[in-house]
């Protein structure tokens, strides 16, 4: 009998790393990493055929400021699954990290609250100095609500990718996400210029 887990609980932490809180940045990694990681573990058990896919992200490539607690988050639990694929050694159980460009979800206008507060703990000379970044995130963030992919299409996506007897270990969905991993294969320097 086929089984499969889909992770795709996330949150979005925001801001300055230099000012951000430990215990925020803790509660990204909680949730995006650990949480999946949990789910994982605890299924495992059930699954003697089946499928392990991960929602990831185009930000796990880790190339976006001041949302580098989500990337690490993203790459972490990637670098995990990867290696828990390994280490199992098992054909009959696929690891799949699906990495999405940005999806009309509700962690955007989520993501907006929540790092308001983040915001107004903030040491008001670091809001200053990123004033004109943070609200960019802002706009952002809302563009990214309304324009975005349609969450019916992605699953269809991952349905197909569900069916597959031997998926892929990564599948890029959207535009944004692919250009991400092309991007992310130049040299490191360029990247942070572009």
């Amino acid at each position: 009998e086929l089984f499969s887990i889909i992770n795709s609980a996330g949150i979005a932490i925001a801001g300055p790393l230099e000012g951000l809180n430990i215990s925020d940045i803790k509660k990204q990694f909680d949730v995006n990493t650990f949480g999946a990681l949990r789910v994982i573990q605890n299924g495992l058990p059930f699954i003697k055929k089946g499928n392990i896919i991960n929602i990831s992200s185009m930000a796990s490539y880790g190339i976006f400021p001041f949302i580098s607690p989500y990337c690490a988050s993203k790459s972490a639990i990637d670098i995990m699954i990867n290696s828990l694929s390994i280490e199992l050694n098992n054909p009959d159980i696929n690891f799949v990290s699906v990495k999405l460009g940005a999806c009309k979800t509700p962690i955007w206008n989520k993501s907006i609250e929540y790092n308001n507060l983040i915001m107004d703990s903030l040491d008001p000379s670091l809001a200053l100095k990123y004033k004109r970044e943070l609200e960019f995130l802002k706009v952002n963030a809302l563009k990214n609500n309304n324009c975005s992919l349609d969450p019916v299409y992605v699953a269809k996506k991952i349905i197909k990718i569900m069916e597959k007897t031997n998926p892929r270990s990564s599948y890029n969905i959207g535009v944004d996400s692919k250009f991400m991993r092309i991007a992310s294969k130049l040299p490191q320097d360029i990247v942070n210029n572009l």
